[in-house]
Parts: C-alpha cells; sequence; structure tokens
C-alpha cells in the first residue's frame, strides 16, 4: 500500500512536470537599447498554453500570452490576434505572424512558436525581441530587421 502511494505521487509529480516548464529569456527592447532577463513560465492546460513572462526586478514588465491551440488565437492584454500568411524561419522553429483583426491605433504584430513563445513584437514604441541568449545588440538589430523584411515582404 505504501509502495502504491509513493507511486502514485511520482506519477503525479511526472505528469504535472510535463505540461509546466520554465527557463530564462532575454528582452531586447529597441526604444530602450537595453536588455533585461526574464523567467517564462509555460503551463499547458484544456487546450491552452500560458505563456508568463516575469521580471523580478520590475513586476510592471511582466507580459502574459495564451496561445488557444485550437482556434490558432493568441491572446495578450485583453486583445487578440490571428494568424497571418507571413512566417519567420529560422534553423530551429518555423514562426507564424499573428495580428489583430481590427486595427485600435496601431497594428501590432507578434511574432510566435508554440513551442518557444514570443519571439518578437512589432508596434509603434514597444518593439521588442526576446531570445533565450544575450546577443549583442548589432545582432539583435540583425534579427528584428529579418522579422520586418519578411513582415513586409509582398506575397505572390
Amino acid at each position: 500500500m505504501k509502495f502504491l502511494k509513493i507511486y502514485i505521487l511520482l506519477s503525479l509529480f511526472f505528469f504535472s512536470c510535463k505540461n509546466e516548464s520554465s527557463s530564462l529569456v532575454y528582452i531586447h527592447s529597441f526604444q530602450r537599447t537595453q536588455t533585461d532577463k526574464f523567467i517564462v513560465n509555460i503551463k499547458k492546460e484544456k487546450g491552452n498554453i500560458y505563456y508568463k513572462y516575469s521580471n523580478k526586478k520590475d513586476t510592471i514588465k511582466d507580459l502574459n500570452v495564451v496561445f488557444n491551440v485550437n482556434n490558432d488565437i493568441l491572446i495578450s492584454d485583453k486583445d487578440s490576434f490571428y494568424p497571418i500568411r507571413k512566417e519567420y524561419n529560422t534553423s530551429d522553429f518555423s514562426y507564424k505572424m499573428y495580428q489583430q483583426k481590427i486595427v485600435k491605433s496601431h497594428n501590432r504584430t507578434l511574432v510566435f512558436n508554440k513551442n518557444y513563445g514570443l519571439l518578437s513584437s512589432t508596434a509603434l514604441g514597444a518593439d521588442f525581441l526576446i531570445l533565450k541568449d544575450s546577443l549583442s545588440a548589432i545582432k539583435n538589430e540583425a534579427i528584428f530587421k529579418e522579422i520586418i523584411l519578411e513582415l513586409n515582404r509582398i506575397s505572390k
């Protein structure tokens, strides 16, 4: 009986570990030319994947994004983002681009992969890049420019 309880507890522990993960990411803001360390917690639950980007020094900077797997929709700051026909590809991941259907003040594009999370946000005054490695400012800017070029590429 004692072994059964231990087995059940270990099974629950390992099962719950598969649904949650966390890692360190670097958010590069192009307005401030500054890099901040964040912890991203990813939690899978009932058809949604929750991404919480937390900054221990300044909780005002925290960012929450929900990905609805069934409908392929991102929800951030009470706004819904829908996939557009643009992608940004790296050697590791293929990222979809998402935009709001109704633009309130300016167009905002989220570059996202469900296994990686957010890679970038492009918006007037709120451009940032999220990477798992801290890179030089020149490399960050080159990656961001590649994303912007892909976003603005004319489809045939």
